[in-house]
């Protein structure tokens, strides 16, 4: 027999096991891994994104410079040739002529007012014809119109269907600003196949003067006033 005493260890004990960290903290390192590789991939697509920007606004501008220098090319394409010396005066005598009309046209305007404020009643011939294109009536068809002693005298001549049409043309007439004031001495109307002709004159009995046509652009108004 031996005597010698025996010593049993039992390794499955805890104080024989490896040293480890607790759930707690295991759990707490994990979560901190997944935080670092979140903050990895963001600064990485940020990165990322980042180089696709700057790579469009390269692309955008090396395509705005090819844009602006095809204008530039087709700019300088499309200028005009310089004006040979013929073109040049031709150019300088219709800019005089133009130039001429319009000294013609202020000059007229200003003797058309010159003969309103003579007259008294501002009623020259251009304000005349151009408020008598402006009236119309129906069943009234203006073919004739005197104006004489510098617009002081007024004769109207036509067509009308009925002879009522003539009264109220008459009215019509005393509300224009031309014709306001003005006095129709004569007033005559004749009956003609299919319609009356009548006349109307601010100047006495017996007297006459030579006819004026009414223009086509007083006609035309009065055509498309209806």
């Amino acid at each position: 027999m031996n005597w010698q005493p025996r010593q049993q260890v039992n390794f499955y004990l805890p104080e024989f096991h490896p040293v480890s960290l607790p759930r707690r903290v295991k759990r707490l390192l994990r979560e901190l891994g997944v935080l670092v590789l979140v903050i990895l991939l963001a600064i990485a697509v940020g990165q990322g994104y980042r180089f696709f920007i700057g790579q469009q606004l390269r692309d955008l501008q090396q395509q705005n410079d090819s844009l602006l220098a095809a204008v530039e090319v087709e700019h300088k394409r499309l200028l005009a040739p310089p004006l040979d010396a013929a073109l040049a005066e031709q150019l300088q005598q219709s800019k005089e002529r133009v130039e001429e009309a319009r000294l013609r046209v202020g000059y007229l305007q200003g003797v058309d007012g010159q003969l309103d404020r003579q007259i008294g009643s501002g009623s020259g011939f251009v304000a005349l014809m151009s408020e008598l294109g402006q009236l119309s009536l129906s069943s009234l068809w203006l073919s004739e119109a005197h104006i004489t002693d510098q617009g002081r005298d007024v004769a109207l001549g036509g067509l009308v269907q009925e002879p009522v049409a003539v009264s109220r043309y008459l009215d019509l007439l005393a509300q224009l600003p031309a014709y306001q004031g003005r006095q129709f001495e004569q007033i005559d109307i004749q009956q003609q196949q299919h319609a009356f002709r009548f006349w109307l004159d601010t100047r006495p009995h017996g007297t006459s003067a030579a006819t004026t046509t009414v223009p086509d652009s007083v006609r035309k108004l009065q055509g498309n006033a209806r």
